[in-house]
C-alpha cells in the first residue's frame, strides 16, 4: 500500500513514519504487558512458597514439641521403673539382713506389711 507510486515521497515517508511508531509502541506495550505478567507469577509463586515455608515451620514446630513431650514422658516412666526397682532392692535387702522381718498380705488386696515376726505373733494371739 505504501509503495503505491501515487502518493507522495514525504507523505510516504510520513506514513511510513506513524506506521513505524505505531509498530513501536505496540512492541513496547506488549513488552511492558508481559513484564507484568511475569510479576504477577512471580508474586504468586513467592506466595506459594511463603505459605509453604510457614507450613513447614508450623509442622516442624509441632513435630518437636510432639519429640519432646514423648521424651518427657519416656524419662518420667523410667524414673518410676527406677523408684520402684530400688524399692525392690531395699525391701530384698532388708529381709536377707535381718531373720526377724517378714512379709505379710494384709486384709486389703495387693497390700502387703513389712513388720517383725514377733509382732505377727502378737497379733495373731489377740
Amino acid at each position: 500500500m505504501l509503495s503505491n507510486p501515487l502518493l507522495e515521497k514525504d507523505r510516504r515517508t510520513g506514513l511510513i513514519s506513524k506506521y513505524s511508531k505505531t509498530i513501536t509502541q505496540y512492541k513496547f506495550d506488549l513488552m511492558t504487558l508481559n513484564l507484568t505478567t511475569f510479576q504477577n507469577i512471580i508474586y504468586g509463586h513467592q506466595q506459594i512458597l511463603i505459605d509453604l515455608q510457614e507450613k513447614l515451620l508450623k509442622s516442624c514446630n509441632e513435630s518437636l514439641k510432639q519429640a519432646i513431650e514423648n521424651r518427657q514422658e519416656a524419662m518420667k516412666k523410667r524414673h518410676e521403673i527406677y523408684l520402684k526397682h530400688k524399692l525392690v532392692q531395699y525391701v530384698q535387702r532388708l529381709i536377707r539382713q535381718r531373720s526377724d522381718i517378714v512379709i505379710r498380705r494384709t486384709d486389703k488386696r495387693k497390700v502387703f506389711y513389712i513388720g517383725k515376726a514377733a509382732d505377727f505373733e502378737r497379733k495373731a494371739e489377740e
